[in-house]
């Protein structure tokens, strides 16, 4: 019985480095996605803490306020616009100090 023969094939070296050259370039554009896909997740996430900061402020400024009619509308009216002011100059002060340092400078 004889062993099956195995056919070896041999890849000229322009062959190699045109195959080498295309997944250089496969790597490059995978990498620019990753990249891409990286910045759109960070950019959910912040949209998200933004969106939660936002529903934690409405529920404190709906729980600070008596639900029983007792409070006067103009008193009622005067609280909420503090607790918003208040809820404003907390959420700017958070964003400056999320930034990085170069971006605070070019602000001012």
């Amino acid at each position: 019985m004889s062993s099956p023969k195995v056919e070896t094939s041999t890849v000229t070296m322009e062959k190699f480095k045109n195959v080498l050259k295309r997944v250089d370039r496969i790597e490059s554009s995978i990498s620019c996605i990753v990249d891409k896909l990286d910045a759109v997740i960070t950019k959910l996430d912040s949209l998200e803490e933004a969106r939660s900061s936002r529903k934690s402020n409405m529920t404190r400024i709906l729980n600070s306020l008596p639900s029983d009619g007792s409070m006067d509308p103009s008193e009622r009216q005067r609280k909420i616009q503090e607790i918003i002011a208040m809820g404003l100059s907390d959420m700017e002060s958070q964003e400056l100090r999320s930034r990085p340092a170069t971006q605070q400078s070019e602000r001012k």
